[in-house]
């Protein structure tokens, strides 16, 4: 629930986050043992709420995921004070210019927060709302082949 405080300010409600981040941890894991995956390439993609719980993930267990792209989201203050703890870890973060629903203000901070803490943040804007584009596609992809 993302409802409180409008676009400016709202933030995660604080027990249902705990509750996703902890499935989403959970989930991973028994993916990862389930499909033999290689836990040296696992990372997160999120979209808004994605994008979210993405870089809050990234922060909580930086050696379980090597990256995380996260589009038109912010970094919940819950997790401000953790910005360190993904020190090394490429980070890509992309935001609507036009996005009415996380303006691009907040990305831009996330991006900053966490390239402030060590992370390595490319940050990108486009002309779009709360949406992407195939060029923002592309870019996540050239992205992801550079390092993988």
């Amino acid at each position: 629930d993302l409802s409180a405080g409008g676009i400016q300010s709202s933030q995660p409600d604080p027990d249902g986050f705990r509750r996703s981040l902890d499935l989403l941890h959970e989930f991973v894991a028994a993916a990862i043992d389930r499909h033999d995956l290689d836990p040296d390439r696992v990372g997160l993609l999120g979209f808004s709420q994605g994008a979210i719980t993405s870089m809050s993930a990234l922060l909580e267990h930086p050696d379980a995921y090597r990256w995380a792209v996260a589009l038109h989201g912010y970094l919940a203050e819950s997790h401000h004070d953790r910005a360190d703890s993904a020190a090394g870890q490429p980070v890509f973060v992309g935001c609507g210019t036009r996005d009415q629903v996380i303006p691009p203000e907040r990305s831009e901070r996330a991006a900053k927060l966490l390239a402030d803490g060590g992370a390595e943040v490319q940050f990108e804007t486009y002309d779009v709302g709360h949406g992407t584009t195939p060029a923002e596609i592309s870019d996540v992809v050239a992205w992801l082949e550079e390092r993988y």
